[in-house]
C-alpha cells in the first residue's frame, strides 16, 4: 500500500507497458450531489483528464455506474475508452460491447414494474439505465434507507435472473452474471492488446465499493494499481494508494502528468 501510481507508472514506462488509466465518475471527478442529474465534472479534473488523454504514451479512459450514454455526455472529451453500467457495455477504440447476458433484460423490465408498484418515498430516485436499474437513497435518512433497501432485496428474491449491490447511497438492480468493474477492465486491457499489440498495464481511480471490485480482481491477477479517492466513511478505504477526495486525486493526476513529461 501507498504506492504512488506516478512512480508506479515511471516504472511500467521504462518495462516498454502502456500505461492505461481508468477513472470512475461519481465522487472521482464529479463531487457526489444529492440528484444525480445534477452532477458534472469539475473543471479542474476536466483539465487535467484532457491533458492526460492528449499524451500519446497513455491511454484514458472512463468506467462508471452510469450509463455509457450519460457519462459520455457529461465527460466532453474523445477518449478512446469508455465503460458504462459497471463495465455492462464498453466502448474502446469506437467499439462497443455488451458483456452481459442480454436474455435477461426482460427480467429487469418487469422487476422495473414492480418498482414502479411499491409505494417509495418521493425521494427515492428511480433510474433505468437499460442495463441495471439504481434506486438512489441520497435524500433519504440512514433509516429510512435501510428500510428502502430491505424491501427491495425481498422484491428482487423473486428474479433468479438478476442480481444486486450496494454503493454510496444506492442499490443497483442488474442481469447476474455482469463482469462488474474489474473484470469489464482487464476485457478492455485484451481488447486494446489484440487491436494495438502493445501490453497494457492498468491504474484505476475510484471511491465506491463498486471500484474495490477493481482492486479485488488486479490482487487476483497479479497486475494493476488501484487509488482509493476517500470521500467519507460509507466506504472503508483499500488499494494500493489512498488520497484525500477529488483535492487527493487531482494532485496526483497533475503528478502523473509531470512523471509523464519527464519520462519523455
Amino acid at each position: 500500500m501507498n504506492s504512488p501510481p506516478q512512480e508506479v507508472l515511471t516504472r511500467i514506462l521504462r518495462k516498454g507497458m502502456t500505461p492505461l488509466l481508468v477513472f470512475d465518475f461519481d465522487g472521482t471527478l464529479s463531487p457526489i450531489v444529492e440528484n444525480p442529474e445534477e452532477a458534472q465534472i469539475s473543471p479542474e479534473a476536466l483539465s487535467l483528464l484532457k491533458r492526460l488523454s492528449s499524451i500519446d504514451r497513455v491511454i484514458t479512459g472512463i468506467m462508471s455506474g452510469r450509463s455509457l450514454e450519460d457519462v459520455k455526455k457529461r465527460v466532453p472529451l474523445p477518449l478512446p475508452v469508455w465503460g458504462g453500467n459497471h463495465g455492462a457495455e464498453v466502448e474502446v477504440l469506437g467499439e462497443t460491447r455488451i458483456l452481459i447476458d442480454t436474455s435477461r433484460l426482460e427480467a429487469l423490465k418487469e422487476f422495473g414494474k414492480v418498482l414502479s408498484s411499491l409505494p417509495l418515498d418521493e425521494r427515492v430516485l428511480v433510474e433505468d439505465k437499460k442495463f441495471s436499474i439504481s434506486v438512489h437513497t441520497r435524500r433519504v435518512s440512514p433509516e429510512e434507507e435501510k428500510e428502502v433497501q430491505a424491501l427491495l432485496r425481498e422484491r428482487v428474491k423473486a428474479f433468479p435472473g438478476l442480481a444486486w449491490r450496494r454503493g454510496k447511497r444506492v442499490f443497483e438492480v442488474f442481469p447476474s452474471g455482469a463482469p462488474g468493474k474489474g473484470k469489464a477492465l482487464f476485457t478492455v486491457k485484451k481488447i486494446l492488446e489484440e487491436k494495438r499489440k502493445e501490453t497494457y498495464y492498468p491504474f484505476y481511480f475510484g471511491d465506491d465499493v463498486t471500484d474495490k471490485n477493481v482492486y479485488e480482481e488486479m490482487k487476483k491477477r497479479g497486475c494493476g494499481h488501484f487509488t482509493f479517492v476517500e470521500g467519507g466513511r460509507e466506504v472503508s478505504p483499500e488499494g494500493d494508494h489512498i488520497v484525500n477526495g477529488i483535492d487527493g486525486l487531482q494532485e496526483v493526476m497533475e503528478k502523473i502528468v509531470a512523471a509523464l513529461k519527464g519520462s519523455a
